[in-house]
Parts: structure tokens; C-alpha cells; sequence
């Protein structure tokens, strides 16, 4: 059995790699097939609460993300969709900003 190595997306140059949360009018289980079809998604979960799939997508830059999520709300049973910084673990991500000092 070859041992299996985690790749981060930003090294491979999607520099864009956010959450996006799905509300379903369906089953999860009914739209993990059509996910597992949009090679973007890195990973998906089922939750409970105002969200009911959260996707993991890789994108290239905003042009490329705003495609996949179109992707996503054309799914049958996706009826919504918003997406979340996920922090980058990239060594040449950009630092924090830093925090705002008091006013003296």
C-alpha cells in the first residue's frame, strides 16, 4: 500500500480555497454524487442548523470561484449558497493585518 500525502491547494496555485455553506431542499446524500462531479470541491459535510451541506472549494482567483458556486446553486436542491475565508496554510500567504492601536 503506497502511503498517501495531503497536498495543499495553494501549493498547486488555487490561491482561493473557502467554505461554502448550502441549504438543501433535498437529502444530502441525494447531491453528493453531483459534488463529487465538480472536481472544485475538495471536500463536503452534512450539518444541521440554517446550513445544510458545508463544501470545501478550490479556485484559482474570484472569476474562477464565482463559476464553481454557480456550479453549486444549479445543483437540484441546493437553494442557497454563501461562501467563508478558510485561513491558508500556504508559507506565502499574506501576513494578518495588524491589529488597529488604541488612540492615544
Amino acid at each position: 500500500m503506497i502511503p498517501s500525502t495531503a497536498v495543499s491547494p495553494e501549493v498547486l496555485g488555487y490561491g482561493c480555497c473557502p467554505l461554502s455553506s448550502c441549504t438543501s431542499t433535498t437529502l444530502p446524500g441525494d447531491i453528493a454524487a453531483k459534488l463529487e462531479a465538480i472536481p472544485e470541491v475538495l471536500e463536503a459535510h452534512g450539518l444541521t442548523g440554517s446550513a445544510d451541506i458545508l463544501v470545501r472549494v478550490a479556485a484559482k482567483d474570484a472569476e474562477e470561484l464565482f463559476r464553481v458556486h454557480g456550479q453549486l446553486l444549479h445543483i437540484d436542491g441546493v437553494s442557497a449558497d454563501s461562501a467563508r475565508p478558510w485561513p491558508s496554510s500556504s508559507p506565502t500567504a499574506p501576513p494578518p493585518a495588524p491589529a488597529l492601536a488604541p488612540n492615544a
